[in-house]
């Protein structure tokens, strides 16, 4: 949530209340996974993290680390709180592992990072926080291997074969305009059975243009309204 680390208890309130209602899953049969970002908890400039902002949103955002949905095994971790920890987790034969990460891990190399790989051996990760889309492949037992993904139009899928040796990372944008970037969407992943994995957008209408069309109208508005005094003025 935008201001969800820097409100009151009774802001928070308010923004999950719209939060909810936004993202109505009621009537969806969906696995549910939440991540907390630095807009929910700190961490970025001089919004620190807090344990009250953590066991906030944990409470409103109840999670579990380590989610099974069909032939993915999805495995939460948290960049964001310098906590080099990483959850245990069961192991599958027949289930892809998918990591999920606020911070970008490939994109970002450090200790995190490194452990993430070596300790959990994803074959994805999905991040956010860059506000942008990107994708990159490295190879596990290759640290110097860092291949792009380009996603040429907005309209791009790209397939992706998912193997054990390689781990695909997935940055998706975000979904608000008020993060301050033209272009806003939704992001989108199937993995079949067999490994094959589409990625792509659903780009939303960028509001910044329905705002200069608004600050055209007000200006227009105003220089008529100041002609029509002038006119007036000089009759």
């Amino acid at each position: 949530m935008d201001e969800g680390s820097t409100s009151t208890d009774d802001d928070y309130q308010f923004y999950k209340t719209r939060f909810s209602t936004i993202f109505d899953i009621s009537k969806f049969k969906s696995k549910i996974i939440y991540l907390p970002g630095d807009n929910d908890i700190g961490g970025e400039g001089v919004d620190h993290v807090t344990r009250s902002k953590i066991e906030r949103f944990n409470t409103n955002f109840p999670n579990q680390m380590e989610n099974i949905s069909g032939n993915i095994q999805f495995v939460v971790v948290n960049r964001i709180i310098g906590d080099f920890s990483l959850p245990s987790v069961s192991t599958f034969d027949d289930k892809f592992r998918v990591v999920l990460s606020h911070i970008p891990l490939t994109f970002i190399p450090g200790i995190f990072s490194r452990e993430v790989m070596l300790q959990l051996k994803p074959n994805v990760i999905f991040s956010a926080h860059d506000h942008r889309v990107a994708m990159a492949t490295t190879r596990k037992n290759d640290s110097h291997y860092f291949q792009v993904g380009s996603f040429v139009d907005d309209s791009t899928v790209i397939k992706k074969q998912i193997n054990d040796q390689d781990c695909t990372e997935v940055i998706w944008p975000t979904c608000s305009y008020r993060m301050g970037v033209v272009k806003s969407g939704y992001g989108f992943a199937t993995i079949g059975n067999d490994g094959q994995m589409e990625v792509g957008v659903l780009w939303i209408h960028s509001r910044f243009w329905t705002l200069y069309l608004y600050l055209l109208v007000i200006a227009t508005c105003l220089v008529l309204s100041v002609f029509s005094k002038c006119f007036k003025s000089f009759l």
